[in-house]
C-alpha cells in the first residue's frame, strides 16, 4: 500500500504535466522549442511547495534544459516567461486543480473517440455478416419497439 501510495504522487505529477497537452506530430515545419511549449504544462505552485513536487512541476524548463539543476528552475522559469513575451509562444502553467480538470477534459475528449470508434468497429461488423450498418439495425430495432 505505502509503495502505491508514494509513486501515486509522482504519477499524477506526470500525467498533469503532459496528458493534457497536444501529442500530435507535427514533423520539421515546428522547432524542438515550439513543440516544447505545445506538448508540456507546468504546474504552478508558491516556492515553499517546491520540494512537494520536487522539481517535476517545471516540465517545460526541465524539457528545455535537461541538464539544469532543479534548484534553478524557478530562476530559469522567469527567462521562459521573457522570451514567451518576444516570440509569442504559449506557456501553459496552470494551477494543480485547474491542471487537473484540463486532463479530465483531455480524457472525455478521447473517451468521445473511442466511443466512435467502437461504433464503427460494430458497424462494419454488422455490414460483413447482415449487410446492414450498425444505423439501419437501429432503426430496425426502433421500429420493432412502436
Amino acid at each position: 500500500m505505502v509503495s502505491h501510495v508514494v509513486t501515486m504522487i509522482v504519477h499524477v505529477q506526470i500525467t498533469l504535466s503532459h496528458f493534457a497537452m497536444s501529442t500530435s506530430d507535427l514533423g520539421t515545419s515546428e522547432s524542438f522549442v515550439a513543440r516544447q511549449f505545445r506538448t508540456t504544462m507546468d504546474v504552478d505552485c508558491p516556492e515553499w511547495f517546491d520540494f512537494f513536487h520536487g522539481g517535476l512541476q517545471f516540465q517545460l524548463v526541465h524539457h528545455l534544459f535537461p541538464r539544469l539543476p532543479r534548484h534553478n528552475f524557478r530562476k530559469a522559469q522567469a527567462f521562459i516567461f521573457d522570451f514567451c513575451k518576444e516570440t509569442g509562444l504559449t506557456y501553459s502553467i496552470y494551477g494543480f486543480a485547474d491542471g487537473n480538470g484540463k486532463v479530465l477534459i483531455k480524457l472525455k475528449d478521447i473517451s468521445k473517440q473511442v466511443r466512435i470508434f467502437k461504433d464503427c468497429l460494430r458497424s462494419m461488423a454488422l455490414e460483413s455478416s447482415e449487410n446492414k450498418n450498425i444505423y439501419e439495425q437501429r432503426v430496425e430495432e426502433a421500429l420493432k419497439a412502436e
